[in-house]
């Protein structure tokens, strides 16, 4: 089997395939001042977890923190997470009610108020200190990939957080955001999801991201149709990049579609698929990066009890 899978499995057969055909990388320590590197093959898939155990970290803050395999934390705000060493799966539930904050301008001007957020971390927390330094190279990759099972009406906007050019404490715009109903097209049932880095090229600013500084991927603006829905995740990975494409420091990666990458050095194409927009479960066009999962969508979720 060819490590870099592109086709769609099933949770039994992914787990089985990856774990005795992808390569799992060897993250090197993260100093806190230059973004943790990945050793790998071209080509090479990396493991970000597959919930096979609980791993946790007594963190400098106080906080227990829960991480994957690569020392990255696990995060929620509002809501709860639980995972299963049995069923080796994630499962998130929003909170009803969480607080709401105004859009970041810093990070994300003109975007919905946040609330109900979850994120994982590309590099290792434990490294002397990188501890509140999330920052990792994601150059060697194209793409974030997980098999997902969710109910109709579970929904949340998606986005790759960044830090600044050699600086791994600050944080920079964000990527636009893309909804999880554009990757997840049959509710009820178990899908691998695939999030290409070439939907997320550019940020808020309309600028090229790069992906060399990156912070971690964000779920925002979780919201689902009843109290106790819930998204099922597992067999997280990273995907490499497709032998003899360039890796280093570009800031746009390689597209990873299918038949071969090929360089992609533009904006994700807004008319590809339309982001939900706030109280829409349908998708209603808005602008790129701007029609997104926002307040009133919990507002129309809480009217469906």
């Amino acid at each position: 089997m060819n490590p870099s899978r592109i086709t769609l499995l099933t949770l039994a057969l992914a787990s089985s395939a990856l774990a005795q055909n992808s390569t799992a990388n060897t993250p090197k320590s993260n100093d806190a001042v230059l973004p943790s590197d990945f050793t790998q093959p071209c080509g090479a898939d990396l493991l970000i977890d597959d919930f096979a155990q609980q791993r946790t970290f007594a963190a400098p803050n106080g906080e227990t923190k829960r991480l994957n395999a690569l020392g990255g934390d696990w995060g929620q705000y509002g809501g709860n997470y639980t995972i299963s060493t049995t069923a080796r799966t994630l499962s998130i539930v929003p909170a009803r009610g969480a607080q709401v904050y105004p859009a970041d301008p810093k990070v994300a001007p003109g975007s919905e108020p946040t609330f109900n957020w979850f994120y994982t971390q590309f590099s290792d927390q434990r490294a002397p200190g990188a501890f509140d330094k999330a920052c990792a190279n994601l150059t060697p990759f194209t793409a974030f990939e997980f098999d997902a099972l969710a109910p109709r009406g579970f929904d949340f906007n998606i986005t790759f957080t960044m830090r600044a050019v050699g600086d791994c404490k600050t944080r920079i715009y964000d990527s636009v955001y893309h909804p999880f109903s554009k990757y997840y097209t049959t509710p009820g049932t178990k899908q691998t999801i695939r999030l290409p880095f070439s939907d997320f090229v550019k940020n808020w600013a309309g600028e090229d991201v790069n992906w060399a500084w990156n912070k971690d991927m964000t779920w925002v603006n979780l919201v689902n149709a009843s109290p106790r829905d819930a998204l099922v995740i597992s067999n997280v990975w990273l995907k490499g990049a497709t032998c003899g494409a360039a890796n280093g420091t570009t800031t746009t990666p390689t597209s990873g579609a299918p038949g071969g990458a090929s360089r992609s050095g533009g904006a994700a194409d807004p008319t590809a698929t339309t982001p939900v927009t706030q109280g829409s479960g349908a998708g209603v066009a808005a602008g790129v990066g701007k029609a997104v999962v926002g307040v009133a969508a919990v507002v129309a979720a809480a009217a469906m009890l």
